[in-house]
């Protein structure tokens, strides 16, 4: 996860977009961000460590 918060988003740098525009995009990462932070918070709950060391999701129904 650390990897993708250090890479920088091209969506942000246009130099020809609205400083407004450039707000929604950043607020839109944002809520993305929440979504993937929550997901794999829940993965690690339903994660079960293989004899390889690996994680595998198990399905939860």
């Amino acid at each position: 996860m650390w990897l993708i918060l250090k890479t920088p988003y091209p969506v942000l740098q246009h130099n020809n977009a609205k400083k407004e525009e450039l707000h929604l995009r950043a607020e839109g990462l944002k809520i993305l961000g929440e979504i993937f932070q929550e997901f794999f918070l829940e993965c690690e709950w339903e994660c079960s460590t293989t004899s390889l060391g690996t994680k595998k999701l198990r399905k939860s129904d």
